[in-house]
């Protein structure tokens, strides 16, 4: 897939904040947030301690300033380097618009609202839910599936404990439906 060039500012700022924080997939939602999704897990004992996977905030810099203290957060919860292994990169404050670097002053919103809020943006063909309980994830697709993809494995509804294995299960559920396609 190419990426297309950016057509506006805010996509060219976009692509330089992308290079300021490796290992993160960020974008801009329909209503002007921005977001940051980790590419891969955290440790276990990170996400105990706390380390979010999906962060977002006001303007790019608070976005990477949010993104620093989620991983300097999981550098902290994880056991010590061994020789040889990289720490997690320390990111920048990134410029605003005229060049200028802003401070965080955070954000207000729960971590639930936050991860709903990013699969919507992720998976727009599903409809999707946190609903408290063992199973508190839920996505069902917007359009049921044709008969070819149930035969091929696609199901109309997903229940998962975590954002994160609701999302692995929505991304496999794609795949096979596009496989059909």
């Amino acid at each position: 897939m190419v990426a297309s060039p950016p057509d506006t500012a805010i996509d060219r700022l976009l692509q330089e904040a992308q290079r300021e924080c490796p290992g993160w997939r960020l974008w801009r939602s329909d209503v002007g947030r921005f977001w940051a999704t980790r590419e891969q897990r955290f440790p276990p004992a990170a996400e105990a301690a706390g380390a979010e996977r999906t962060v977002d905030a006001d303007t790019l810099d608070e976005l990477a300033q949010v993104v620093a203290e989620q991983d300097a957060q999981a550098a902290r919860a994880s056991p010590p380097h061994a020789p040889g292994d990289q720490p997690a990169p320390a990111h920048a404050a990134l410029p605003r618009g005229d060049g200028t670097a802003g401070a965080l002053t955070g954000v207000v919103i729960t971590r639930q609202t936050r991860q709903l809020a990013a699969l919507e943006q992720t998976y727009p063909a599903w409809q999707i839910r946190e609903t408290g309980g063992q199973v508190r994830w839920w996505a069902t697709r917007r359009r049921p599936p044709t008969l070819a993809e149930i035969a091929a494995g696609v199901v109309t509804t997903l229940a998962r404990s975590t954002p994160e294995q609701l999302a692995d299960a929505m991304a496999a559920q794609d795949e096979i439906a596009h496989r059909v396609r």
